[in-house]
Order: structure tokens, then sequence, then C-alpha cells
């Protein structure tokens, strides 16, 4: 008994040695959460209260659940037969057991994500539906909520809108599917789990009969099947134990309900609650601004973290012209504190509201060769959806670029399939040519070797690289935007809500074209930069590196130095919480990140920030205001730092999200052809621009020689060698070339 409570504060040992019934420990971060989930499973045990067997013990990943075995074997090594896991692995072992029962075959499969996507991707197709308008994502959500609200198919109310029709359609559809295939997906696993034991009182009695008593922790992060499940099993047989912590619940948008936190204390009206509040992890002040924060949000059930040691750094604010000075500021440190106060680089993390602003980070880490990692996700240059435009870039700038070709030439959908594709290989091979010359041959040709919608679809594909190349822009990043609107790119993931980040990366990408809206070969000395930019590898596994990630992302982690950027009105807090009332989770947010640090804390604003493709001059963040000023240290202020600028900003804020301007440059012309379908004004067949040698000038490549042509009419193709050095295949007709006697 005393090893169970040994080094365990006064209120940790009131949570674990609790004889409630029912008990909510209100942990904060850094209390010891983890410890005292486990300790209160050794003291049950120990004193006789119950056995291991009566024990089931819930987490939400498997990482936590072993964790939580291996140190209970270590204290009882003898007691075996506690269920331990996540709410899906349990739900799993309780269908193999009565498969049955749930109607379900013994071999029954459980799929993952890419598996769900893959079953509505093929009935959009037997359905000869869009997956574009109709995204498979957005119809898989549909249906994982409406599970996780216990809504089957067949008891779903009338659809007010057509996407929400074939949402239902498709529902209906996958149900018989995965019923007639014995598969389950994760959604599926906790909700037939549940249904199992609603409808089985003779099942729901066995397991009342064996657990006593069920531990859960993370219990902030429970969803409302989860939550009906917890509750039906218990009944009034079991006690519970449940560890959570509601100012940590940031995770609404995939199902997590911070209500459960009041609701347990409603629905067991003799659960008693124990806060812990003392914090192992960071400083005096940093406790005392997140605490400062995390007030203002009305719906919680309240506690104040405090810590024993000292008070430590003042948290340290610097003001920045734009995300370029902020960037610099955070790197320099980073490296000067390595340099000068022996710190190493594992020490440092850098936490950021978007993905999005990853970029200019990751470009100044490489510049400066600072060492990093982005944690649980992708470097800027590596997400699917920058490949793409890049692979778009790529092609315009290079038609013979087969494999950007592949990669987009169906991106989005626009009828090339993979037979399609296939006839186009084989022609380029037949032919010994280019995917893209096999493209355009094969478009204008008159045989019958194509269908008129396959020719039509080519013909298209032709058409928009043409377009995006000759489009007007008065700025090479203009241009680039040009390129992403006119690909369908951008509307392909910003319809999507479940895409929308990605979206915001493609809008990034412009702001990282603008960098080059003063080059004199703008596109050229931007993809050469871009492979630059992206590096040759993160850092290695185990080895020295700064932590990157999202706020999202940061939960459960802890480093001695954190630097949080972006704290302006509009992106932190994000603009889409400010306009649907969800400021709360975004104060939550804030809260979990500010309470990552252990020392010293940094937080950063910018003055005027590239966002959405646009400058725009934000406010502070409302977050920083809420910081008393004693707590505060001011790196370097223009307008000095103080509450009352903190109000002014603030109640200017209220008027407006945020003030924009336009980039305001001097004219420059990217192409001065405009966009034009193929010109009815065919060439002849004698036209000069037929013959290789002659002399041709091109409103933004300048003078250049003709070295080779294809086709004819209106489908003329002429290679053109540029005086810069430049070679490239231009359609005549509607290119803007000028014939030089």
């Amino acid at each position: 008994m005393e090893s169970i409570l040994k080094f365990l504060n006064e209120d940790q040992v009131k949570a674990v040695t609790s004889d409630a019934n029912h008990l909510l420990v209100l942990a904060g971060a850094g209390s010891g959460k983890t410890r005292v989930l486990v300790n209160r499973c050794a003291w049950l045990i120990s004193q006789g209260i119950c056995t291991a067997y009566n024990v089931l013990a819930l987490t939400f990943t498997n990482k936590a659940a072993r964790e939580m075995k291996d140190r209970l074997d270590t204290m009882l090594p003898n007691d075996k037969g506690m269920w331990i896991g996540t709410f899906h692995s349990i739900s799993h072992r309780l269908l193999s057991i009565h498969n049955k029962e749930a109607d379900l075959s013994d071999n029954f499969q459980i799929m993952d994500a890419e598996d769900q996507l893959g079953i509505i991707k093929r009935m959009l197709k037997e359905r000869a539906i869009d997956d574009k308008k109709y995204e498979p994502r957005a119809i898989a959500s549909f249906i994982n909520k409406h599970k996780e609200n216990s809504i089957r198919s067949n008891n779903l109310p009338v659809a007010s809108n057509p996407f929400e029709q074939i949402c239902q359609e498709i529902y209906i559809d996958y149900e018989k599917n995965c019923q007639k295939s014995s598969l389950v997906d994760f959604a599926e696993l906790l909700l037939r789990s549940y249904e199992l034991l609603k409808n089985n009182p003779e099942i729901l009695n066995t397991y009342q009969s064996r657990f006593h008593h069920i531990l859960i922790d993370e219990f902030q992060d429970t969803n409302t099947l989860q939550y009906k499940w917890i509750k039906l099993l218990v009944g009034d047989r079991m006690d519970i134990t449940a560890v959570g912590d509601d100012d940590q619940s940031i995770y609404s948008w995939r199902g997590a309900c911070v209500e459960n936190m009041q609701k347990i204390r409603t629905d067991f009206p003799e659960c008693a609650l124990i806060r812990l509040e003392q914090n192992y992890r960071s400083t005096g002040h940093i406790l005392s601004a997140a605490n400062k924060i995390i007030n203002n949000n009305v719906e919680r059930v309240g506690k104040n973290l405090w810590t024993d040691s000292s008070n430590g750094e003042l948290i340290s604010i610097f003001e920045a012209f734009n995300e370029h000075d902020e960037a610099t500021f955070v790197i320099e440190k980073i490296r000067a504190m390595v340099l000068e106060q022996g710190y190493s680089y594992n020490e440092f993390s850098i936490l950021y509201r978007s993905n999005a602003q990853s970029r200019v980070l990751e470009k100044l880490l490489l510049r400066y060769d600072v060492p990093y990692r982005i944690f649980g996700g992708q470097r800027f240059y590596d997400r699917a959806e920058i490949k793409n435009i890049l692979a778009y870039l790529r092609l315009i700038f290079n038609r013979n670029d087969d494999t950007s070709l592949e990669r987009v030439i169906n991106l989005p959908t626009r009828g090339i399939g993979e037979a399609l594709m296939n006839k186009v290989r084989e022609q380029a091979r037949y032919s010994g040519v280019t995917l893209w010359r096999a493209i355009v041959s094969m478009a204008s040709s008159d045989n019958n070797a194509l269908n008129s919608r396959a020719k039509n679809a080519l013909v298209s594909f032709v058409n928009l690289l043409e377009k995006c190349e000759m489009q007007e822009a008065d700025s090479f990043s203009q241009w680039v935007e040009g390129v992403i609107h006119n690909s369908g790119l951008y509307k392909m993931y910003n319809e999507n809500k479940i895409e929308i980040s990605r979206a915001e990366n493609l809008e990034e990408f412009i702001n990282a074209c603008k960098e080059y809206d003063n080059e004199e070969n703008p596109l050229s000395v931007f993809l050469s930069n871009a492979l630059l930019d992206s590096g040759d590898a993160q850092a290695e596994q185990g080895s020295d590196y700064v932590t990157m990630l999202t706020l999202h992302s940061s939960k459960g982690l802890e480093f001695p130095v954190v630097f949080l950027v972006g704290m302006e009105e509009g992106l932190f807090p994000h603009e889409m919480s400010i306009n649907d009332n969800s400021l709360e989770e975004e104060r939550r947010l804030c809260y979990v990140g500010i309470t990552r640090a252990m020392k010293k804390l940094f937080l950063s604003y910018c003055q005027t920030r590239n966002f959405h493709g646009k400058e725009r001059y934000n406010m502070v963040s409302r977050f920083l205001q809420e910081i008393p000023s004693e707590l505060i240290h001011s790196e370097r202020i223009l307008p000095k730092i103080n509450n009352q600028w903190f109000k002014e900003s603030i109640q200017t804020h209220n008027s407006g999200n945020f003030y924009e301007k336009e980039y305001i440059e001097e004219p420059r012309k990217i192409t001065i052809t405009k966009n034009s379908d193929y010109k009815s004004d065919a060439l002849g067949e004698n036209h000069p621009m037929k013959s290789i040698g002659k002399k041709v000038k091109h409103p933004t490549f300048g003078k250049g020689i003709i070295v080779n042509t294809e086709g004819s009419g209106q489908h003329l193709r002429v290679q053109v060698k540029f005086s810069s050095g430049q070679i490239k295949w231009i359609i005549a007709s509607f290119a803007g070339l000028e014939y030089l006697s």
C-alpha cells in the first residue's frame, strides 16, 4: 500500500483512495493524471475492493493502454485478467466474443478509413456520381457522425438538400454492403457493441456482474456514443472513475463532447469531484498566464493550476513586422539559446494554429541549417496539394515532364481515366514521343481511334494548360493564383470542409510565389528554389532537432521552450471559430499550447501577414490581452505593449475581424495574350509559322526561332528556342506569337 501512495501529493492521494462509488477527477495539465489513474487501479485491487478480473480500464490510444498495462504489471505482477484498452479495442473484443448475437460472421474484418473511402468511391462510380461534386470523405464523415449519434440509415430524417439525399442513399447501400461482406468500420465497432449490450440484457448482465469498476482516461474527449456506451454498461451496478480536463477539450471537430464532463455529474448525482491543480511541468508565470486566459471561459467545471516551483522567467512577447520577421526572430532566438545558454535543439518546440504557417518557418530553418521535424504532419512542400500545384507549374514550364503530367491530368477528375491514359501511353511509346505530344496528336487527329467523349477530354486538358499559361496577370503570384483556380484544385479542396486546410495551404503557396514577383524569369527561378526550400529530408528520428507542430497535435507533449506564433485575431482565434461562436474551444486550445512550456514561453504576432493570398493587417489576439502585463516581457515592441493598447485593439476588432489591403505594385504583365478557346481562323498550310528557322516574338518569352512544328490548322504547335535559352512548345493559333519577317 505504501508503494502505491508513495510520491503522491495530498489531492492525488484523495483521488486514488476515494471510497466514492462514482468519481470525477478534474486533472489539470501536468498534474500527474496517468499516475493517479494507474495508482487508483492498483489501490482498488490491493485493498480487496475488487480483483483485477473485475476492472475495465478505457483509454483513447493504444500507446496509453500499453503504458497503463506495463505500470500495473510492475505494481501488481500476480494480478491478471484486467481488461485494458481503447474504446475500439474493447468493442472489438466484445463483438468477437458475441459475434452471433451482434449479427456478425465469426471472421468479420475491421476496415480502416482508406478502406471505407474505397467502398464509398465504388458506390459513387456505380451510380455514375461525380466524386468531386460529392466528395467521398464528406460522405464518410456524414456516415460516421450519424453512427456516433447512434442513428442507423433506416432512421435518418428527411434530407434537406441534394447532398444529404445522396449521402443518405450511399449510407443505406454502404450498410448493406458492409453487412454482406462482414466488414466493420471504426464507428461501427462502437455502435454495434453498444447495440449488442442494449439489445441483449443477458449479455449486459454478464458484464455488469463481471466488472465492478470502470476507469476512463481523457474523459473530456468522449463522444456522444461513447458516453451512452459507458452509461449503459455502468447502469446502477458498477462504480466509475473518470479522469479528464474540460479545459483541454479541443477535439469537437471529431466528435468530442466537453458537455460530458458536466453530464456525468448530472446522470450520477452521487459523483464526487476531486481537482488535481498542482502542476509539475511549468513555471509559476506560465501557469498564471494559462489560468488568466482560461478563466474567461464560462462553460467549465473550474480549477486553478499552481506549482511549488519558482515563478521562472516572464513570458516573452514579440511583435514582428510580418511573418518573415517573426520566423527570423524565432530561429535566431533558438540558435542563440543553443550557442549561448547550452540548450539542445530538441528542447524547443514551435506551435502554430494552421498548417500553412509552417512554410516560412521551414524556409528559415533550412536557411539557418537548423534541424527540425514536423510532428504528426508533413513538411510544406511534401503535402499532396502543394505537390499537385507544383506539378501543374512544372508541366506549364515543360510540357515534356511526363511525371508531372501523370500526376495532374485527371486531377480534379476530367474524364481521363486509366483506360484512356493507357491509350495515350501506347501512342507515346509507338511514336517515340512524350505523353504531352501524344495527347496533342490524339486530340487533333481526325481518325476514329477515340470516341468523342475521350477526345473532348484530351482537348479540354490541352486547352486548360494553354489557358493557364496565357492568362493575364499583373504579377507572377497573381498568375499562379490564376493557375490554382483555373486548374480546379482550389475549388476541389475549398468546397470540402474536411479538406479546408489544403485550400489554406494553396493560399500560402501564393504567398511563397510573391517573393519571386520581381524576378526576370519567375517561374523558372521559383521551381528551382522550391526544390531547394523543401530540403533533402527532415532530421532523423532520435537525433537533435526542433519540433514543429500544430496546437491540436501538441496535447500530451511538453518542451522546455515553446514558441507560439501567429497570435492574431482571425488566425488565433481562427476566423472560422469567431464566426461560429467556438471561441471557448479556441481559448482551450490556447491554454493547451501555453501549458506545453516548461521553462520559457515566447508568444509572437505580426503587424501584417500574407494570409489567404492577401496582405492583411490583423488585430493582436484577444488571448494576449487576457494575460496580465506584469507577466509580460516585451522582446521588441513597436507600439509599446500594455493592457490599454491591447484593449483598444480588441475594441477596434469588435467592429470587424481584420483590415485588408491588396498588394499594390507597378503593373508587370506576365502575358498580354488574353484567354481564349481555339480560334476559328485556322492557320493555313503555307503560313510562315509552319517554317523551321523563322523568327518569332512572344509577348512573355521574347524573341526566338522556330525549331520544330507539329499538327496543322488550329492545332498547329511550334517549338521555339528563345533568346533566353528556353525551348517551349506553343500552340500557334492563340499563343500571341508575332511573325518577324
